[in-house]
């Protein structure tokens, strides 16, 4: 008889954070198989605050946590608070990807909604793929082949709050780590309606979490990472982290009275360190022109 060596369970965290799907029944046999056997479990989401809950989950009375940093550098983290109602949400969607065009180039852009119906209605009006459950199998394909085809790596990921809420923050480490994967920046915006969560009744420990991202007015980066981490820093922690919106006005606050060129540098340093020289050329350059004009009778 061959026994099992080895179980390896990818995406662990789905399971025990699942919001719309019950898995007690297969968790029964799962336990019944990982019993005696050496198993790796495999997660970019799960926080340290989560690991007593997830040993209890998956009923392990012992276990070897192995961890590495999930900062982004090369991400740009926003909030957008926007009440009203869908078309006021879309409007700003629209707003924004004028706004940071710079981000997308040829980048592609992705729109998470909460529901099935306010993503067909977002891909409706603003000329948009739509992916989701409901969609057939060869719909389906045919989407995700599209959507591969078309330009560089995802440089766009707005989880739209406003549209339904994002579940977690947990969930929103995973959307916005869709994006920038091949190290290029890449521009991570929550649309929320600010009553969104506080709503509630009863808020649990996740919406907490989600809420401190939302209301900080400290970082984003530094939230997120003290969440996922159990320690982070800031926006200013490294030079190669691109500063989250509530940094990047910071920095502008401290700097409103310095010169063009220091204000040049500034908008450079908010940048990888690959992009920083192109930028800082192209910042003097500009600094000689206005300049020359200003100088011109």
């Amino acid at each position: 008889m061959r026994y099992i060596d080895l179980v390896v369970i990818d995406e662990a965290h789905i399971p025990f954070m699942a919001y719309e799907q019950d898995f007690r029944s297969n968790l029964i046999a799962l336990r019944r198989i990982l019993q005696g056997t050496q198993t790796l479990f495999l997660s970019a989401t799960i926080p340290p605050a989560f690991t007593k809950r997830f040993k209890e989950y998956y009923g392990l009375s012992g276990l070897k946590e192995i961890r590495k940093q999930t900062n982004r550098p090369n991400l740009k983290y926003s909030v957008q608070q926007q009440a009203g109602g869908i078309t006021k949400q879309i409007a700003l969607i629209k707003s924004l990807l004028s706004e940071h065009e710079v981000f997308i180039g040829l980048g592609k852009v992705i729109i998470y909604c909460r529901s099935k119906q306010v993503a067909n209605d977002v891909g409706q009006q603003l000329g948009y793929l739509v992916y989701h459950a409901e969609r057939d199998d060869e719909e389906r394909v045919q989407t995700l082949e599209k959507f591969k085809g078309v330009g560089p790596d995802n440089q766009v990921i707005a989880a739209t709050g406003a549209l339904g809420g994002v579940w977690s923050l947990s969930d929103f480490a995973q959307e916005s780590g869709r994006g920038g994967r091949d190290g290029n920046p890449a521009l991570s915006i929550i649309i929320n309606n600010a009553f969104s969560v506080s709503r509630q009744p009863q808020v649990t420990n996740q919406e907490r979490h989600l809420l401190e991202y939302y209301n900080t007015t400290t970082c984003r980066r530094l939230v997120l990472s003290s969440f996922l981490d159990g320690t982070g820093g800031d926006c200013f922690s490294t030079q190669e982290n691109m500063l989250c919106d509530l940094c990047q006005e910071k920095s502008a606050m401290d700097e409103r009275e310095l010169p063009l060129e220091g204000s040049v540098i500034r908008l450079a340093s908010t940048l990888p360190g690959s992009m920083m020289s192109s930028w800082y050329d192209h910042g003097n350059a500009l600094s000689s022109q206005l300049v020359g004009s200003i100088g011109t009778p």
